[in-house]
């Protein structure tokens, strides 16, 4: 996740980046949220120091009218704390959401592009050997060999592959 801070002090070169990626995101309803979030947590905090003030005030009083009136009034701050606090959580969860779609930043070394047919190969060690057998994509070169199965996979919780046969035991070590 992209710190909030980068976003906040550099927008226009957080949105550049994101566009030679080909992305796109909602910098701009970013920036309000975290506005918002920081007004909202200094309004809260202020109102808990006059809470906390009004509590020490009230434990100084002797009973009496004035005292009873700064219970409520005390009490009154508490709600307006929550209130805002509410509206505190649902803001930085919004936030926190809309900061969780946007991408790392690419290095500006990086060629602009949308996926790796525009990188560009900036050296090579070595030839190629040939493989001897048709190439296959990883995580399908297993299932002929009955290394691992995805049948099973599908039912556990994580999704992944499972060994089985031989493979399996050794890293199971049975």
């Amino acid at each position: 996740m992209l710190d909030i801070q980068v976003i906040r002090e550099r927008p226009d070169e957080v949105k550049r980046a994101l566009a030679r990626r080909g992305e796109t995101a909602p910098i701009d309803r970013i920036l309000e949220l975290d506005a918002e979030r920081r007004r909202l947590l200094g309004e809260v905090e202020g109102l808990r120091g006059d809470r906390n003030e009004s509590s020490k005030a009230i434990g100084k009083m002797s009973e009496g009218a004035e005292r009873q009136a700064a219970i409520e009034q005390t009490r009154g701050l508490g709600q307006a704390i929550e209130t805002l606090d509410t509206m505190l959580r649902s803001t930085e969860g919004q936030l926190h959401d809309l900061l969780l779609t946007i991408p790392n930043l690419p290095d500006p070394r990086v060629p602009e592009g949308f996926d790796e047919r525009s990188n560009i190969v900036l050296r090579t060690i070595g030839e190629a050997k040939p493989l001897g057998f048709p190439a296959r994509r990883t995580g399908t070169w297993g299932h002929g060999w009955e290394f691992w199965t995805s049948n099973e996979a599908s039912k556990s919780p994580a999704r992944v592959s499972t060994f089985c046969s031989r493979p399996g035991r050794v890293c199971r070590g049975r």
